[in-house]
């Protein structure tokens, strides 16, 4: 629907707590999980409406924030272009150095990278 790719991916807009969001058949695809997971309850849509358990949807107002979270190795990292949004209750840590990073086309281990702060 979109025709992004992993190389090219967006343009997405990162939902905040607060923030009140239009819906429809084409911003659906791309939020519905974020709603029902915010609701607990069953989103469904067809051509013209969207309906949870209770109404039809035309707008939705976050209870959250969201991060988009990305790898810095764009074709193997398994990051927010796969599974989608993260609410911010789920992040536990930030990144602060880099550990260990390998030349993905060499497999050589990056001395310029290692213990580098972020």
């Amino acid at each position: 629907m979109y025709h992004w790719t992993i190389k090219h991916f967006g343009p997405l807009y990162i939902p905040g707590k607060g923030d009140c969001l239009e819906l429809n058949t084409q911003n659906i695809v791309l939020y519905r999980s974020l709603i029902q997971y915010e609701t607990g309850q069953r989103i469904t849509f067809n051509d013209e409406h969207l309906f949870s358990d209770r109404d039809t949807l035309f707008s939705y107002t976050f209870t959250q924030n969201y991060c988009f979270l990305v790898g810095d190795c764009v074709v193997g990292s398994q990051d927010s272009r796969y599974w989608g949004l993260l609410p911010e209750d789920f992040v536990v840590g930030k990144v602060a150095i880099v550990w260990k990073l390998e030349d993905p086309q060499t497999e050589k281990f990056r001395w310029e990278r290692f213990l580098k702060a972020i």
